[in-house]
């Protein structure tokens, strides 16, 4: 193999381990957890945030801060317990899982998209005479992907709640219960249930309003969920508290920075973080009891 070649084969393998996987690094450095199934995006976009924060540590003697991806939930537990990350930023449930499992304690408050808080909508088409949720039972309905707290994990719950049955689509539908397939993307369940592939849809509510008005015309709801808070950032227990405070004081920062702000759009189009307040910590306890319907 050419001198070249060693070289770039080198690089890429450089750069394959110090982006998929784990960092187990020393005290100078900081990770920043988030769970995705696209790594490589995921990384280009926390950047950013990794470097406006690893500028202003430096003082507290960080050197580094890094981001790492797990694939799930269960993923990203174990690394808690293995303290291979520091702060995890993540949704409602996925970070009732973490603080119930392995400690960590949620801190701030995350507006993704602009938005601080967001509820579940089920809807079906127009001219379906179905109106609420009972009228699901024997049903098709079409969620988004098993990882979607809001499109998943929140409608299959509302739906237990009920009394009902929910199961897997297998063959024809059982008339006793609602049956659901996973379609994707949240366009997807849209389409799904306007060309009859199924009977009924349910993601959040900011999902809704980006829907093109053509789309909507041909939908209705009929039921939504309690507003839950959006995205989550968690820190590890063993964190010291004057790392956790600086850490709560530059993040809320963000958005009054001309860089922050940049940092905090290409992070999922955050507008901005703020400390979390006893009612948001409610609706974690709220989360928490949905979770026990399905687990």
């Amino acid at each position: 193999m050419a001198a070249m070649g060693k070289a770039r084969l080198i690089y890429c393998l450089i750069v394959f381990s110090t982006t998929f996987f784990p960092v187990f690094a020393g005290a100078g450095n900081l990770k920043i957890g988030v769970i995705s199934n696209k790594p490589v995006d995921m990384i280009k976009n926390c950047n950013p945030m990794a470097r406006y924060l690893e500028c202003r540590l430096k003082g507290l003697g960080i050197t580094g801060v890094k981001v790492v991806v797990a694939k799930d939930i269960p993923e990203m537990v174990q690394w808690v317990k293995k303290e291979v990350v520091d702060i995890v930023f993540e949704t409602a449930f996925a970070t009732v899982v973490m603080r119930e499992e392995a400690g960590m304690i949620p801190k701030l408050l995350v507006w993704k998209k602009g938005v601080k808080q967001y509820v579940t909508l089920f809807f079906v088409r127009n001219d379906s005479p179905m109106t609420n949720l009972k009228d699901l039972a024997g049903k098709t309905l079409a969620f988004e992907s098993p990882n979607s707290t809001s499109a998943y994990l929140i409608p299959k719950a509302e739906l237990r709640l009920l009394g009902l049955t929910v199961i897997p689509l297998e063959g024809r539908a059982r008339k006793n219960a609602v049956n659901y397939v996973f379609a994707g993307r949240d366009i997807n369940q849209t389409f799904q249930v306007i060309q009859k592939k199924a009977d009924a849809g349910a993601f959040n509510s900011n999902d809704w309003d980006e829907l093109p008005e053509k789309i909507k015309a041909e939908l209705k709801i009929i039921h939504e969920s309690k507003p839950i808070i959006r995205f989550i950032a968690s820190f590890h227990p063993s964190l010291s508290g004057k790392l956790q405070e600086a850490l709560i004081n530059h993040l809320v920062q963000m958005d009054k920075e001309p860089d922050g702000i940049k940092a905090l759009q290409s992070a999922s189009r955050i507008s901005k973080i703020e400390r979390l307040t006893d009612e948001d910590l409610k609706s974690l306890d709220y989360v928490k009891n949905l979770m026990k319907v399905i687990e």
